[in-house]
């Protein structure tokens, strides 16, 4: 094929592409008229009198579902909220961007931000601040699943966030306001948030279920954080509250909590409680004061004016270190627990277990594997039906190492050294074996003839080896 012919044919060929590609192409000039734009996100509204007026009782109101932001601060005005959501239809929610701005009440305003529409859900209101207002700060009590975020509520009259159930408040700052700080409803969830000098409780979960992490209070006059029935606290603290520092409600729980300093009790507590890992410090009245079947596990409670630990009953503590507190270092009545603790320098009695009614039939306690010493009172003092094995009483001048005074207790293995007296068993019907006693006197003080069982007691080595049976007691 000739050079000539090999040209027309690529000429050919380009003019068939170039014809095709015109045809799928379209014309090169667009038609006249206005063009469509491309479908995307529906632009945020600004806070304004035309886009949100207001009326009888707002300056702000916002009646329809979308995205708000403030252009400048919102001053208060008399009887009014400063913006009131109102929907007036069901479906999509709020969101309220303050863009860093201030709602600032006067005397006679009410709310900064309310929700009155009924049924709503899921309001959003976030960055920015809410102060004196007449009212709340904000009240969204009449919406559920709200999130706020980065809001500082301050100097109003009631709450400084109050919100309905399954909230979500997060990163937010509440003080000196004439309620509690953050009253959230059931479900709630709290985090990394800060409640200071309101005149109530810095922060209170009111409903089952909610949850405070990552938070801290301090100098509010009530408790610094109090938890509805179900409800927990995780890594928080509270300090310097007028009452308490935690309380919790029935079934409530604390895990890795500080409480120090506060007027009252460190942590106060109903029944079925759980507290792990968890400190009370300095507390002008008990460390942990419990009610009915408490667990208190890995715990520390130290230099508070009075028990150290205080149970109801038929609680337990283990593995925790209870020293320096102005009264008992544990005061637990039937059917507790006492296990693996170190408990030293209180001013009182070490371990006292009382029976709530010690003219009736008693679960005793059980006092195991602990460490009892230089305690101002006795070591360990029970009175009926309990066990005290494997303890080590150490140091307890004017004062008795383990002192039983009821009937049906079993001592057992238990070393007791540098007490005023080593071991004291008043009552009747008591079982005393496998004991040593060093450098106390007398070492065992044993009701006679009146039932009791006590292993032979040996003061020699020789004694001992030739005992028998494995039940003696050594006195040395």
């Amino acid at each position: 094929m000739g050079a000539r012919a090999i040209v027309f044919r690529w000429a050919g060929l380009t003019m068939v592409f170039a014809v095709a590609a015109f045809a799928l192409a379209g014309p090169l000039t667009p038609p006249t008229g206005p063009v469509s734009s491309t479908p995307g996100p529906e632009p945020r509204i600004p806070i304004s009198a035309s886009t949100t007026p207001g009326d009888a009782d707002s300056v702000f109101r916002i009646v329809n579902p979308g995205s708000y932001y403030l252009t400048g601060n919102v001053a208060g005005q008399v009887g009014k909220h400063g913006i009131k959501i109102d929907l007036v239809q069901n479906g999509p929610s709020v969101t309220l961007d303050l863009m860093g701005f201030e709602l600032v009440g006067v005397t006679g305003s009410i709310s900064g931000v309310r929700v009155v529409s009924a049924n709503t859900r899921g309001v959003a209101v976030r960055n920015g601040a809410i102060r004196n207002w007449g009212e709340y700060g904000m009240d969204l009590t009449s919406a559920s699943s709200s999130h706020i975020e980065d809001i500082r509520a301050e100097s109003n009259a009631f709450e400084g966030i109050n919100v309905g159930a399954n909230a979500t408040i997060k990163d937010c700052v509440v003080s000196f306001n004439g309620g509690t700080g953050i009253f959230a409803r059931a479900n709630a969830l709290v985090i990394g948030c800060r409640a200071n000098n309101n005149a109530d409780n810095g922060i209170l979960l009111f409903g089952v279920g909610g949850n405070a992490v990552d938070c801290v209070t301090n100098f509010n006059s009530d408790n610094g954080i109090a938890l509805s029935f179900g409800s927990a606290a995780t890594n928080c603290t509270a300090t310097t509250n007028g009452f308490s520092g935690f309380s919790l409600s029935a079934g409530a729980t604390a895990t890795n909590c500080l409480s120090m300093n506060n007027t009252s009790q460190g942590f106060v507590c109903t029944d079925d409680n759980k507290l792990t890992n968890c400190t009370a410090r300095n507390n002008g009245q008990r460390g942990f004061s419990m009610g009915a079947r408490a667990l208190i596990q890995g715990c520390l409670s130290t230099d508070n004016g009075s028990e150290g630990i205080y149970i109801l009953s038929e609680g337990t503590v283990v593995d925790s270190t209870i020293s320096l507190n102005g009264a008992a270092g544990i005061r637990i009545s039937e059917g507790g627990l006492v296990q693996n603790c170190l408990i030293s320098m209180n001013a009182g009695h070490g371990v006292h277990a009382v029976p709530l009614d010690i003219t009736g039939n008693n679960d005793g306690v059980t006092v195991a594997q602990c460490r009892v010493n230089r305690n101002g009172g006795h070591g360990i003092l029970v009175h009926s039906e309990s066990t005290i094995s494997g303890n080590s009483v150490l140091d307890h001048a004017g004062a008795t190492g383990i002192r039983a005074e009821g009937a049906y207790n079993l001592i057992c293995d238990n070393f007791v050294a540098s007490c005023d007296r080593g071991f004291e068993v008043l009552g009747v019907s008591n079982t005393i074996i496998r004991n040593i006693v060093r450098n106390s006197a007398p070492e065992y003080t044993i009701l006679p003839n009146v039932d009791n069982t006590t292993g032979t007691i040996v003061n020699t080595e020789g004694a001992m080896n030739s005992a028998a049976n494995g039940l003696v007691n050594l006195q040395r």
